[in-house]
């Protein structure tokens, strides 16, 4: 992958600019003089200059995090505004793009302080204006639920990946609206839609969680209200790329912010066996939670 010419993106709410393609990012203005940048991301050599602490694919030495992926980059993370990318050799450049999003953004947003990143979807249900999140380890179905929502007229924050900050109005969540991941074979192939412009959502206000759970039922879906320390262990297995935090020795910040998220309504989810697209009756109970609407402690959508 040779340098390219410096793109000027907006993604998770940050403006990025970068000298890679993000995809689902949006386009943003041309830079003017002065401007300061909220993460760069460039081409170039990607190591770390002290010695470092190990945890799965990261190293951590002073404030800088590396994440490395074996015959395809290093990612070298810096206080939360810079991002090296060192691709191999051999990589493939879709590879390099691919965990550059998927692992190495996920750990520069964990080195900016106050912040929590989840392994969750975000959408705004039509006609609302508050997003609610769709969590769940990979193959859980959020990809499925985004879709299905999308279809239905909602607007989308971000597909895979969402980054949660408390402002005084309340929690706020962004991300890169402007794609979601779907295979129509079925398979796990990682095939990139385009979100329409009108339907991507820079950030919006977070009403409510609900969590996938694999497990799936024979009969109808239904709705479980999580609350107290079942709501925040839930929760805190939510988080994207977990070992980055507890690897930089926050992790007291992230249990306060995941705490906080435990106010919101916090849902476990279970779907039908099969199901593809959503009940009338699901469509309805996300609706009613971006708007905060009191929610019953479980519901059943009775099999329609």
């Amino acid at each position: 992958m040779n340098a390219a010419p410096l793109h000027v993106f907006r993604g998770f709410d940050l403006v990025i600019r970068s000298g890679i393609i993000i995809p689902g990012a949006m386009p943003a203005a041309a830079s003017v003089g002065g401007a300061v940048w909220d993460a760069d991301i460039r081409i170039g050599p990607a190591a770390l200059e002290a010695a470092s602490t190990k945890m799965g694919p990261f190293y951590y030495a002073g404030s800088s995090l590396l994440f490395e992926m074996p015959k395809v980059a290093r990612y070298l993370c810096e206080d939360g505004h810079r991002l090296s990318v060192e691709p191999d050799t051999s990589a493939c450049e879709l590879d390099v793009v691919d965990f550059l999003v998927a692992t190495a953004l996920p750990a520069l947003l964990w080195q900016r302080r106050g912040e929590v990143v989840l392994h969750s979807a975000g959408v705004v249900p039509l006609g609302a204006d508050r997003a609610v999140a769709i969590c769940g380890l990979s193959g859980s179905g959020k990809s499925t639920v985004l879709k299905a929502l999308l279809q239905a007229g909602a607007s989308v924050v971000g597909d895979d990946t969402l980054r949660v900050i408390s402002k005084p109005e309340g929690l706020v969540v962004s991300g890169l609206p402007g794609q979601y991941c779907w295979d129509e074979t079925g398979g796990e192939a990682r095939v990139r839609h385009a979100v329409p412009p009108d339907k991507a959502v820079p950030a919006a206000p977070l009403s409510a969680l609900f969590i996938l759970d694999r497990r799936r039922t024979l009969k109808q879906a239904s709705f479980f209200r999580l609350s107290g320390t079942d709501a925040l262990k839930q929760l805190l297995a939510q988080r994207h790329r977990p070992q980055a935090p507890v690897l930089m020795r926050r992790e007291g910040e992230s249990l306060e912010l995941c705490a906080k998220l435990t106010k919101l309504p916090v849902y476990s989810w279970h779907r039908g066996e099969g199901c593809l697209n959503l009940s009338e009756k699901e469509h309805a109970f996300l609706s009613a939670a971006a708007y905060a609407s009191n929610l019953p402690e479980r519901y059943d959508t009775g099999g329609d």
